[in-house]
């Protein structure tokens, strides 16, 4: 194959191999650009992220901390009392829709409503003495669960459930504090 004219050799010899090197460039620039902007999304989605589980963290931190201490006060003199003023806490903080108590069947258990009207509770008044005859107090406890959020169609809005065990002296069940936290 001979190139005979001058305009053919200049644009085979010059055009295009500047033409071949700047379309490979511009393909190199496009895939660098590409995974510089892909890295900056994800760091900024991971970003994004973490703020949201860190305030979903502080939200549910506050429901916790009481529930813990709902645990604790069980071993403290008073217990009893304690504990009903903390689930009357916990009903008061703010996003609480409700907070129940069962005791389990050998148990027994008697309701009580919430002082508050949308917050209705369930717990026990004899379930948390220790005197012969009576129900076992809970001396343990800690939070089993945290579910998922999911359509309560009473309250027709998105709650997430903190589930709690309680646990007497030989580790039997014997009832579950649940907190439904708005979501």
């Amino acid at each position: 194959m001979q190139i005979k004219s001058l305009n053919r050799r200049l644009t085979l010899l010059t055009v295009l191999p500047v033409g071949a090197f700047l379309l490979f460039a511009g393909l190199l620039g496009f895939f660098s650009a590409k995974e510089i902007m892909l890295d900056q999304w994800r760091e900024g989605a991971i970003a994004q992220l973490q703020r949201a589980a860190h305030q979903i963290d502080m939200r549910l931190r506050g429901p916790i901390d009481w529930i813990e201490m709902f645990h604790t006060a069980s071993t403290e003199r008073g217990g009893r009392l304690i504990q009903e003023w903390i689930i009357e806490s916990i009903r008061e903080l703010e996003g609480v829709e409700a907070v129940n108590l069962k005791w389990s069947e050998d148990q027994g258990s008697q309701a009580f409503p919430s002082p508050m009207g949308n917050r209705m509770g369930v717990m026990g008044r004899n379930a948390l003495s220790s005197a012969p005859g009576e129900m076992m107090r809970p001396n343990r406890g800690k939070i089993l669960e945290v579910t998922p959020p999911r359509y309560n169609a009473e309250r027709g809005r998105e709650t997430v459930d903190l589930v709690s065990e309680l646990k007497d002296e030989s580790g039997k069940i014997i009832g579950k504090l649940t907190v439904s936290i708005r979501f």
